[in-house]
């Protein structure tokens, strides 16, 4: 009898411990990527820097060729892997990753291995490898100056933007293919103006509910269901907090010219617009009230950023990054995205990218 029942309490305990430890091991316990890049020397560093709103996630130092890093995402997630002026496009899950590089070409020579989400992306980069390869031996031939004449030259550039406008157009359809990834759910995000409402209403119901509910799910539903801002319009008012944490309002500004401009830390052509208009601040001022939108989610990135470019105008943010109410409702795609907004407060011109010559532009239009 007393053996049947310690065989029993074994028999628990051991299921106990079985089933113990298979729960511990299902834990989230975040991912690790192992590294290799060819031919890098002892001491390089490595950086892992979350996309959307240029988180460093991790970095080390390489030795003998080899990395590590680890860390903890809430979903997938997109970032880069960068080394010296390489970057290579990988999708985070918290689970183990691989990494294999050579010390240039990152954008076709990569091998990286991860969960479901990383493999469409690997299927992905196969679409885009014929691109990317061109791209590469055009913008070398550009910049090594290996064409014979500036007809020749012009002929290259015209080349890689048709192939570039061609390789955009399966980027997109990769997308709709498989909205219900988070890849997919990123790249319908980032052109979802050019997809537009309708189609993108029908691509968001074959989504899960887990890819639905996402931060940048919800973002698109917001999209959907916002009246989008247009030039001509008057502009919808905001509140948000400046890098001082005291409350602004953009109305406040109401009966001067505005200059709102959405801009991020990463985005190298809003860094140059920043610097430009800290260098001709005696012109603008009295004339133009600039508005300076972070899409930064991090106050210290943006505070540093912004002690370096020497913002000394207005300078907001509601630490939401690409998933800011605001941005979507202005219809921010891409950045810089600006608003010139007259006395009246109507939208008198919208600016996409950045232009050398923006001040003369703006003083040319205020009145």
């Amino acid at each position: 009898m007393k053996k049947a029942i310690i065989l029993k309490i074994t028999i628990f305990l051991l299921a106990f411990l079985f089933l113990g430890s298979a729960s511990i091991f299902a834990q989230p316990n975040g991912f690790i990527i192992k590294g290799k890049i060819v031919g890098a020397k002892n001491g390089e560093k490595v950086y892992l820097i979350k996309i959307s709103n240029s988180e460093y996630l991790d970095s080390t130092l390489i030795n003998n060729e080899i990395f590590t890093m680890r860390g903890w995402v809430k979903e997938p997630t997109h970032a880069w892997v960068n080394y010296l002026r390489e970057y290579a496009n990988i999708i985070i899950e918290n689970l183990p990753i691989s990494f294999e590089a050579p010390t240039t070409k990152w954008l076709i020579s990569t091998k990286i291995l991860g969960g479901k989400e990383q493999e469409l992306q690997n299927k992905l980069k196969e679409i885009e490898l014929p691109f990317n390869t061109a791209y590469l031996l055009g913008m070398d031939s550009l910049n090594k100056a290996l064409f014979t004449n500036k007809e020749h030259q012009s002929d290259i550039s015209k080349r890689i933007n048709t192939m570039s406008d061609q390789n955009q157009e399966k980027y997109i359809a990769f997308g709709k293919k498989n909205p219900n990834s988070f890849l997919g759910l990123d790249i319908l995000y980032r052109n979802r103006q050019t997809i537009g409402k309708s189609e993108m209403a029908v691509l968001l119901k074959k989504m899960s509910p887990r890819i639905r509910n996402s931060s940048t799910g919800k973002t698109l539903d917001l999209f959907l269901a916002s009246e989008l801002i247009k030039e001509g319009q008057y502009f919808s008012d905001f509140t948000a907090n400046t890098i001082d944490n005291e409350k602004f309002t953009l109305s406040s500004l109401r009966g001067q010219y505005i200059y709102l401009t959405f801009w991020e830390s990463g985005c190298g052509p809003c860094r140059l617009e920043n610097r430009l208009f800290a260098k001709e601040m005696d012109r603008i001022k009295g004339r133009l009230q600039i508005v300076s939108f972070s899409l930064n989610s991090l106050v210290t990135t943006w505070r540093n950023a912004s002690n370096i470019d020497g913002i000394t105008w207005h300078n907001i943010s509601d630490l939401k990054g690409n998933d800011s109410p605001i941005k979507i409702k202005y219809n921010v795609q891409s950045i810089p995205h600006s608003f010139l907004i007259d006395k009246e407060g109507k939208i008198i011109k919208i600016f996409s990218g950045f232009s050398k010559n923006i001040v003369e532009e703006l003083l040319g239009l205020v009145k």
